[in-house]
Order: C-alpha cells, then structure tokens, then sequence
C-alpha cells in the first residue's frame, strides 16, 4: 500500500468513530502528539486511549484530508485536514483546520504530530 493510501485510510479510521479501526495503521509503539492541548501519547494502547476519550467529548470526530505532501524524506508526509465534531454535553458544532506531520515505519505510520489551535473546540464546550 503507497503512503497516500495509508495515510487516506488512516483519516478514515481516525472519522470511523471506531476506537480500535487506527491501530490497523500504525505501529505497536506509535507516537501521538495533540500540541493544540498538550496531550503525548507514547505505544498504540496510550493513543487509543487518548482518542476514545475525545470521541466521548466530541462526538461524530470526522478528520478529512485536503492536502497531503508527500516529501523528499521516504519516511515523511504533512497533511493539512479539517476536522470536525459537536460537543457532547452542548450539542453545539465546531470545525478546526490544521496540519500533521506523519512518519513511518514498515508501512506503517509510526508517529503524528498534530498543529491546530483548540479555540474552536473549547468554544463550542462553553454552555
């Protein structure tokens, strides 16, 4: 599978609302950091912690790609996406556009780092 076509299935699995459906794409000892709040997560099980914890706040998450470059570097690729979602205890819609760097490893994406401001999602929190 080419690395676009992980990373589109990999967006895919992140929107699925399925907790478990990434860990098809990325490795055992995956690297997550969220810089919009601060949040790393080192090794899958502490990922799929950190992402089933936001599908609970934010329900219906889809990340859609709208660009993905693909660098000189054959272990490298930057994503620009816009995300979306609704807060689960206002209801009320949020949408946020930002940028991932992605790396891998055997096919497999082995870490991701998120750059994206967290003001529409807290917004949206406030009653």
């Amino acid at each position: 599978m080419s690395v676009e076509e992980t990373l589109k299935r990999l967006f895919a699995a992140w929107s699925s609302g399925d907790a478990d459906a990434p860990g098809a794409y990325v490795t055992e000892d995956f690297r997550l950091c969220d810089t919009a709040f601060a949040q790393e997560c080192n090794g899958w099980p502490a990922a799929r912690e950190f992402f089933a914890y936001a599908m609970a706040l934010n329900p219906g998450v889809c990340m859609q790609p709208k660009d993905i470059w693909l660098t000189d570097e054959p272990d490298l690729a930057i994503v620009r996406w816009l995300m979306t979602g609704s807060n689960a205890d206002t209801g009320k819609p949020w949408e946020v556009e930002g940028l991932s760097t992605l790396r891998f490893r055997d096919g497999l994406v082995c870490e991701e780092i998120d750059y994206y401001t967290p003001t529409p999602v807290q917004q949206a929190a406030e009653a």
